[in-house]
């Protein structure tokens, strides 16, 4: 029997339109797996599902190529072809009445100073320093491929 000081873990939350069945959110958190190993990374977060974690998330996830952090292995969304792996890693952990969670990012200028086009693309490295030749059509770039990445 549990102290019953640590019910509220075990109650159900809504995070928005969803209820997570409890208070455990698994944070992302890198494992060398991501896109290059989509069965053995489904089959991780499945584990944490089937523990009884609410909610289990994905590491970084990579939304444009530009955001490539090569020889480092994470998850991607770069187009149509990323969404076999990821709907996998979903469906496991959803099969044990959890919620899955992606972490989108776009690398800053701590591993990448320079879009495809060799022109900085970010405000602030992950050092905190402020880089310069940002143009406001960049920073909306960048926002617009966080949104369309969402949909």
């Amino acid at each position: 029997m549990r102290d019953p000081r640590y019910d509220i873990l075990f109650t159900p939350v809504q995070i928005g339109p969803v209820v997570a069945k409890n208070r455990f959110f698994q944070v992302p958190h890198c494992n060398g797996m991501g896109h290059a190993m989509p069965l053995a990374h489904a089959a991780m977060r499945e584990a944490k599902a089937e523990g009884g974690w609410a909610v289990v998330s994905t590491e970084e996830c990579e939304i444009h190529p530009s955001s490539d952090l090569t020889p480092y292995v994470e998850a991607r969304l770069w187009d149509d072809r990323d969404i076999p792996a990821l709907a996998l890693m979903c469906d496991k952990v959803h099969a044990h009445g959890a919620l899955a969670a992606l972490e989108l990012t776009w690398s800053d200028a701590g591993y990448h100073a320079f879009s495809a086009d060799g022109g900085p693309w970010c405000a602030v490295s992950s050092a905190g320093e402020v880089l310069t030749g940002v143009t406001p059509d960049e920073l909306d770039r960048k926002i617009r491929t966080h949104w369309e990445a969402m949909q």
